[in-house]
């Protein structure tokens, strides 16, 4: 399992948590994720990519489109927990992207 953050400080925080949660299997990675370079093991099986309050949804594409270009990932699942603005970017990454989504109401917030 890996977790990509490009701050320093949250990186340093996250390391903390793995170590006093015993997460031996956590790699923290401190990067831009479009840049991160993991160390996939052969045959790593489905890789599942997810974000909250990151990006747009365009904005997420073009930054793991380069993280699976760097490493020879192909196919990710996205779990990407949207807010109200969820169909506008929808509609606004279908003009750029093909890909198939699902979505779910949101039990935290009734505009989500």
């Amino acid at each position: 399992m890996f977790a990509v953050e490009s701050d320093q400080k949250k990186c340093v925080f996250l390391e903390e948590v793995k170590r006093k949660l015993q997460l031996s299997n956590l790699n923290i990675i401190c990067a831009r994720v479009e840049n991160a370079k993991l160390n996939l093991p052969a045959g790593q099986g489905k890789i599942i990519i997810t974000a909250r309050a990151f990006a747009s949804l365009s904005d997420i594409f073009n930054y793991t489109n380069g993280l699976t270009k760097n490493n020879n990932i192909s196919s990710p699942t996205l779990l990407l927990p949207k807010g109200k603005n969820a169909n506008i970017e929808l509609d606004e990454a279908k003009k750029t992207w093909d890909f198939e989504f699902k979505t779910s109401a949101s039990i935290v917030e009734n505009e989500s």
